[in-house]
């Protein structure tokens, strides 16, 4: 996208006019929904004050091997998950990706899980959450359908976990996944897990599956070295698939978002995952945009101080909060209401979009957001987010419509909070 028509931004507004919490992560599997009355829908966000005119950045880069930058950090789990489909016979039977958050153990399991089905003979390649599986394994347990199952999990070609920390305390459901992984290994098909722990470390986590998975391959994704090029490379993949600069070689060289100058700062300044990475870009394209110049090079330099010191996503940070308050505002619910316990219609489903959006645009645990925001038992979290990302994962247009407008409010209202924090 030319820079001269992106839109303009009052040049006395922060840098953070761009909101951090902006969703890079995938929503849940899709599931029947279950029929219900029309909730009230949010309003547009066209009568604040200030709104900006562009489309902030909503969707993050396919999760698969073609688009995973390797580099020293992660080469070992890149090939290692890669020679499970590769070189079946002399790959690891329990593979177990750990590593920081951001680090790219989500994305590797996607690429697997896409990359994987050409090569199962026809089996199915499971990929799932430590939560998504707790709460299969609950449902069925329930129904007394228990045969059906272990008769998926256990005749998959390539199981999937990501997140196993939520198996803590689910004693049942851990001795399930025990018992399912040895049935894999002795049928010789594979099962990939990542946490950013690893099995030993996990508090409350069931001794039997720890000796079941005691023969796992523990791979660590690290974060790269200031002098390693790995953050630079994946900057510049995103740039390019943002929009935000035209491809190496392409005919298209006349316009840029960015400049070449300002990826080079960040690369070379950022500390931190690869999130921080993408969040650090969307925050100079929307600068950038906003004062119509590709002239970014100061102004990543500012981004990268930022980034490296904001103590993102605590209970009070300011996306959080700007989270808070648009949900609030988009459905009209005081925000006492909707942090609280009232049972009304349009309180329960905004509060709901709360959850969903505080676990697939901030990463936030559903624990982390029942205990330190919301005061409710993550089972209450999980169940709500878990509504909307099925509305999500429908398609559902109102769903995706009321999205994309808290989204929008969010970024004003951030970009209020915090015309400060950068000098």
């Amino acid at each position: 996208m030319p820079a001269t028509s992106a839109a303009v931004i009052e040049d006395t507004e922060s840098f953070s006019t761009v909101l951090s919490l902006v969703s890079l992560v995938a929503s849940a599997p899709s599931a029947a929904r279950t029929a219900q009355a029309e909730p009230i829908r949010p309003a547009s966000p066209a009568s604040l004050s200030v709104v900006p005119t562009f489309t902030p950045i909503t969707t993050a880069r396919p999760q698969t091997f073609r688009t995973f930058v390797v580099g020293p950090c992660n080469a070992v789990a890149y090939n290692a998950v890669l020679s499970v489909v590769k070189a079946p016979a002399i790959a690891d039977p329990i593979l177990w990706l750990t590593g920081a958050d951001g680090m790219g153990k989500t994305h590797l399991l996607h690429a697997i899980a896409a990359y994987a089905p050409k090569h199962l003979n026809g089996a199915e390649a499971i990929l799932v959450t430590g939560e998504e599986f707790i709460r299969d394994y609950d449902r069925h347990l329930q129904r007394g359908l228990m045969a059906a199952f272990r008769q998926r999990y256990r005749r998959a070609g390539l199981l999937l976990l990501d997140g196993m920390g939520a198996f803590a305390g689910h004693d049942t459901a851990a001795d399930e996944l025990a018992c399912t992984v040895t049935a894999l290994t002795e049928r010789q098909r594979h099962t990939i897990m990542a946490d950013g722990r690893v099995p030993a470390t996990i508090v409350g986590l069931l001794p039997r599956f720890i000796t079941a998975v005691r023969k796992a391959r523990i791979v660590t994704l690290m974060e790269p070295d200031q002098d390693d090029a790995t953050r630079a490379c994946m900057m510049r993949k995103t740039a390019e698939a943002w929009n935000l600069v035209p491809e190496i070689g392409s005919s298209a060289e006349d316009w840029s978002v960015i400049s070449e100058a300002a990826l080079s700062v960040l690369g070379s300044r950022l500390r931190g995952s690869f999130r921080d990475a993408e969040t650090a870009l969307m925050h100079l394209a929307a600068e950038s945009m906003a004062r119509t110049t590709v002239d970014t090079a100061p102004l990543a330099v500012k981004v990268a101080a930022f980034i490296n010191r904001e103590p993102y996503h605590t209970p009070k940070s300011p996306q959080v909060e700007a989270l808070i308050g648009a949900v609030s505002y988009s459905y009209s619910v005081e925000r006492d209401r909707l942090l609280g316990r009232g049972r009304e219609m349009n309180e329960a489903y905004a509060r709901q979009m709360l959850m969903y959006l505080l676990s697939a645009d901030l990463g936030l645990s559903a624990k982390h957001i029942g205990k330190k925001i919301l005061g409710r038992d993550h089972s209450t979290v999980l169940y709500g987010k878990a509504k909307i990302a099925r509305e999500v994962a429908e398609e559902q247009p109102g769903t995706l419509s009321s999205i994309d407008d808290i989204r929008k409010v969010a970024v004003v209202k951030l970009s209020e909070a915090t015309q400060d924090m950068v000098a």
